[in-house]
C-alpha cells in the first residue's frame, strides 16, 4: 500500500534535483525500459494499469510524472508491487530504495476510474521521466525507454435481433443518451420503400410487405453520424435472415 509521505516526497525532489548538475548520465545502452499494459474498461468501471520494468542497470530512485486523459480517466490509486515504498502526490510517483535494486518485472499498479462522461475508444496511459528523474547510488543517471499502456473503452452503442416471429423484429438496443433509432426498409431494387426515426430504445417492428430488406440504424440525434454498424435483416423464402 502507498502511504502519502509528503516532507519525504519533498526532500526527494530536491535530492534528485541537487545530483542532476553533478552526475553524468550513464551509457546509452544502459537504458531501463519501462512497459505499461493496455487494458479495457467501460465507464463506471474501475480498472488497474500495470507497470513493467526490464533491463534494469540497478536503480535506487525512480521518480515518474502519470500521464493520462483526465477527462476519461481518474487516478484512485497505486500500488507497488515488485518493489514496495511508493509514495504518490497528485500524478507525482517516486520510489527511493536503500540500496540499488536490479529487479525486473511488474513494479507498480496504477488504479483508475472510467468516468461516466468518458468517450469511447482507446486512451493512452504512460509515464514521463525526465533527466534525473533515475539513479542509483553512484550517482549516475538514466533516461528510460518508455513504452506507453492504454485503457480501451468499448463503444457503447449496440443494436440485436433477439426474435423473429410471424414478420415481426424484436431488437434490443444499448445507445447513449444522444442517440435515435432510424428503420428504414428497402425494395428488391434498392429504394427505400419506408423509413422512421423513432427513440434509441428495445422494441419490436412489423418487416413490411413492399421491403426486400431493412436496415436498424443508431445515429447522433443532432448530426445523425452512425454510432455503431447497422443491423440489417433480409426476407428469403425460407424467412428472414439476419
Amino acid at each position: 500500500m502507498i502511504i502519502k509521505r509528503m516532507s519525504l516526497l519533498i526532500f526527494c525532489l530536491l535530492l534528485v534535483t541537487a545530483l542532476l548538475p553533478q552526475a553524468a548520465l550513464a551509457e546509452e545502452e544502459a537504458r531501463p525500459i519501462i512497459t505499461l499494459s493496455n487494458e479495457t474498461a467501460k465507464p463506471g468501471e474501475d480498472v488497474t494499469v500495470a507497470v513493467d520494468i526490464s533491463e534494469n542497470p540497478g536503480l535506487m530512485v525512480m521518480l515518474f510524472q502519470i500521464s493520462y486523459d483526465h477527462s476519461r480517466l481518474s487516478l484512485t490509486g497505486a500500488t507497488g508491487v515488485g518493489l514496495t515504498g511508493w509514495d504518490v502526490n497528485g500524478d507525482t510517483i517516486l520510489w527511493l530504495g536503500n540500496a540499488d535494486s536490479r529487479f525486473n518485472g511488474v513494479i507498480l499498479k496504477l488504479h483508475f476510474h472510467v468516468l461516466e462522461t468518458a468517450a469511447w475508444g482507446d486512451t493512452p496511459v504512460t509515464l514521463m521521466c525526465n533527466d534525473g528523474g533515475m539513479g542509483n547510488h553512484d550517482e549516475e543517471t538514466f533516461l528510460p525507454e518508455i513504452a506507453a499502456g492504454s485503457v480501451h473503452i468499448p463503444n457503447p452503442c449496440g443494436i440485436w435481433i433477439t426474435e423473429i416471429e410471424n414478420d415481426y423484429l424484436s431488437y434490443t438496443v444499448s445507445a447513449p443518451v444522444d442517440a435515435s433509432l432510424i428503420i428504414a426498409g428497402y425494395s428488391p431494387g434498392g429504394q427505400m420503400a419506408f423509413g422512421m426515426l423513432t427513440e434509441a430504445v428495445s422494441g419490436t417492428v412489423l418487416f413490411p410487405v413492399s421491403a426486400e430488406h431493412i436496415k436498424l440504424f443508431l445515429v447522433d440525434t443532432k448530426t445523425f453520424m452512425p454510432l455503431c454498424e447497422a443491423v440489417r435483416c433480409v426476407k428469403t423464402k425460407y424467412g428472414i435472415l439476419h
